[in-house]
């Protein structure tokens, strides 16, 4: 006696199963690719927007004002009486976007109170670097935070 049954038969499971483990590997070193350039820019973009900071703050106090890096930490002070005090709160760009910056990097870039960057050369670089990608962000002599096509 036969029935008429409905489902999926174990053979037709198992067919579906490894195509969507196939795709699936194909596209984790896809994902790993976007997660990490992600991780760059959104650490590139903290990074401008401190010595974006760090420069305003010159301007607006009229004393000399930092980015300040140690390691893969960032952070910007400001000049008050002599003392450089912290001014904004410090971040871990490695722990926050998986992003290192080399130690080629200079580790303070200070600017004076017309905003212009002191003891700089023409151009400074930040580098970043994560997964073997290299992104930077670049500061003029004249103070001018340059994050699209800065030389690496």
């Amino acid at each position: 006696m036969l029935r008429n049954r409905s489902g999926y038969t174990l053979t037709e499971m198992i067919v579906v199963l490894i195509i969507v483990g196939v795709v699936t590997s194909l596209s984790i070193p896809r994902l790993h690719g976007a997660t990490s350039s992600a991780g760059l820019r959104s650490a590139r973009q903290q990074t401008a927007v401190y010595l974006a900071q760090a420069h305003a703050l010159a301007v607006q106090r009229g004393k000399e004002a930092r980015f300040v890096r140690s390691g893969n930490l960032v952070t910007v002070t400001v000049d008050s009486s002599g003392t450089q005090v912290v001014y904004s709160r410090t971040h871990d760009l490695q722990r926050e976007h998986g992003v290192a910056i080399p130690t080629a990097s200079l580790d303070t870039i200070k600017f004076d109170s017309r905003g212009f960057a002191i003891g700089a050369g023409t151009v400074e670089k930040v580098v970043l670097t994560r997964d073997g990608m290299r992104d930077s962000v670049c500061v003029s002599k004249f103070g001018k935070v340059i994050t699209r096509g800065c030389s690496l």
